[in-house]
């Protein structure tokens, strides 16, 4: 088999690296919540949060701009369906922290108790939080599939000769 074939094939352990980012974006956001939840420790959340936020708004920038500036349908598609995956994760992560904080007001206003001891949080009202932590988790997951979407086109070595072709505007020259 050429070079270039095994270059633009799909490799299995893509597959597997994407199962092991999804369930451990699971993890860590479950992870997070109940530690936020149970300590009322909003601090944290925010340092969770912004750089994660900060992440999704400029990749979906750069996959934006990338659109625009190459030629070539196939990549010019996927880079815009990157970008609109990229958006779809930032209004599903906004969506769950905004239903996340009127829950956790409507707890303060009623004084629902919610404690976290060794990991475990005591009080049934942690339900009431899970469709805020879905909805950051599908926004999670959205940003994967932007990413998974043009992963073919990146992970691989790029010659110059590529990349000129993909950069140069064949109607100027």
């Amino acid at each position: 088999m050429a070079l270039s074939k095994l270059l633009h094939m799909e490799w299995p352990i893509f597959s597997w690296v994407r199962l092991i980012l999804g369930l451990g974006g699971a993890w860590a956001i479950m992870q997070t919540s109940i530690y936020v939840i149970g300590t009322s420790s909003h601090v944290e959340l925010a340092k969770a949060v912004a750089p994660i936020l900060a992440t999704y708004i400029a990749t979906a920038s750069l996959l934006y701009n990338r659109a625009r500036a190459i030629d070539g349908e196939k990549s010019r598609s996927r880079s815009l369906y990157a970008a609109e995956r990229s958006m779809q994760g930032i209004v599903f992560t906004i969506t769950g922290l905004l239903l996340g904080a009127i829950v956790y007001f409507l707890m303060a206003i009623f004084r629902a108790p919610i404690m976290l001891s060794e990991n475990q949080i005591d009080g049934d009202w942690f339900i009431v939080y899970i469709p805020a932590i879905i909805l950051v988790y599908l926004g999670y997951l959205a940003y994967l599939q932007a990413l998974s979407s043009i992963s073919k086109e990146f992970l691989r070595p790029i010659s110059a000769r590529e990349i000129r072709q993909r950069v140069t505007d064949k109607d100027s020259s």
